[in-house]
């Protein structure tokens, strides 16, 4: 028959043998009162306001006309996303969907340069992949 597997097991011949389960519950003694707290205040962890290292090789390895320089200097955050989701066309593609479209109605958008920027990386990367055909890429075809 053999022994069931277990952490708290001894090996006799092995150099680690494992000391057997102490029972540290003190059963008489409460745990003491119960704290309660509201962390429906408490804010998410802030995203990462600056370029990662892979976000800079990214952007090394493009050409240097399609270079994002304002999105990276004003929206790091976003350019991190963008380069993570450089290889995977369809969710990049919806991602700049997102960005390109007011769908909160009355929002100021981004600057100008910023816009252009996104603007040449979504042709850019469109260029690179002209099987897959997002929102934008059906709009200019229509013309």
């Amino acid at each position: 028959m053999r022994t069931p597997t277990s952490i708290y097991r001894q090996y006799h011949g092995l150099v680690y043998a494992v000391a057997p389960p102490v029972n540290r519950i003190n059963r008489d003694e409460s745990a003491g009162p119960e704290v309660s707290v509201d962390f429906t205040r408490q804010r998410r962890a802030a995203p990462v306001a600056s370029l990662l290292p892979n976000t800079r090789r990214w952007l090394d390895a493009l050409p240097s006309r399609v270079q994002p320089h304002a999105l990276c200097k004003l929206y790091p955050r976003i350019a991190n996303l963008i380069a993570a989701m450089w290889a995977d066309t369809e969710a990049l593609r919806a991602y700049f969907d997102e960005l390109l479209a007011d769908r909160r109605r009355g929002r100021r958008g981004f600057p100008l340069d910023v816009f252009n920027d996104l603007r040449v990386l979504r042709d850019y990367h469109a260029a690179l992949n002209p099987n897959a055909m997002g929102k934008w890429d059906h709009e200019r075809r229509k013309k």
